[in-house]
């Protein structure tokens, strides 16, 4: 998941877990009285109050958990260990943390930091089986050229040199 769609679901989660605390805090405690929240007062919608900011409190629950875990695969796809377990436990604060300077997510088949490091810098060199005296430069364009360390224009400007210069 983007990086953006995982800030959205977590800042929707901190606003409905507020409005959610609000709305209990009032319908329990009465710190707010009902007729502020509803013109008149109706038998029965105290209870209301509450159970809305029970859902709305689920609701963000349920959006904080979508971004957390949303990080969590973001992670384990980048082979961000340190990371990973650092949200894992300190989810939250992470989360936040993670959303103004983490590690961006790695696109499908991106390979990792870890994997890249495991590949040599170099290509390795094309083993023959001639000595290295046989090989004519003509020969070398066309191995440079089937490993794609040169495109169809230089392979062909090089030919043309190489064959021009034969006779």
């Amino acid at each position: 998941m983007q990086k953006r769609t995982i800030a959205n679901f977590y800042i929707t989660s901190i606003i409905l877990g507020i409005v959610g605390l609000f709305l209990l805090l009032s319908g329990f405690t009465h710190l707010l009285p009902i007729g502020y929240l509803l013109p008149m007062r109706v038998p029965g919608m105290i209870m209301i109050v509450p159970i809305l900011g029970a859902l709305f409190f689920l609701i963000a629950f349920i959006f904080g958990m979508i971004a957390w875990v949303s990080v969590l695969i973001n992670f384990s796809r980048a082979h961000a260990w340190t990371w990973f377990v650092l949200t894992f436990f300190f989810g939250g604060i992470m989360l936040l943390i993670y959303l103004i300077g983490g590690p961006e997510p790695l696109a499908a088949g991106q390979p990792s930091q870890q994997q890249l490091g495991a590949l040599p810098l170099h290509p390795s060199p094309v083993v023959s089986s001639q000595s290295p005296q046989s090989i004519s430069a003509l020969e070398i364009l066309q191995q440079r050229y089937a490993r794609g360390e040169i495109d169809t224009a230089t392979f062909q400007q090089m030919r043309a040199q190489l064959e021009g210069s034969h006779r």
